[in-house]
């Protein structure tokens, strides 16, 4: 999971695969917007991006941010349905092929 993350110089991603969780606040002047967008489109695996449309840098204390983050983990642990919901905020591109096996 990612929070306000920022531009990674192009270093592809290596590893196992993992699912990842981006946030990040719209109105962040610390860490510009499309820098995020630009990792999240990096990742090769299976990821989702909750944009906070009124949030700057500041975004971790949100319900939204909590919820979201809450049930990802709880579906990165556990997998089954994400129910990560679909706000118009949210792209998710997760997978179940990307979650444990049960």
């Amino acid at each position: 999971m990612l929070i306000s993350g920022t531009d990674f110089l192009g270093t592809p991603f290596s590893g196992p695969p993992a699912a990842m969780l981006l946030v990040h606040g719209r109105r962040d002047t610390s860490v510009q917007y499309d820098a995020a967008r630009t990792v999240f489109e990096a990742v090769p695996w299976s990821r989702a991006m909750l944009t906070i449309a009124d949030g700057g840098h500041q975004i971790s204390g949100r319900p939204d941010v909590i919820s979201t983050s809450a049930a990802f983990l709880r579906w990165s642990c556990y997998g089954g349905d994400p129910g990560l919901g679909d706000a118009a905020t949210f792209d998710n591109e997760l997978t179940t092929a990307a979650a444990p096996a049960r």
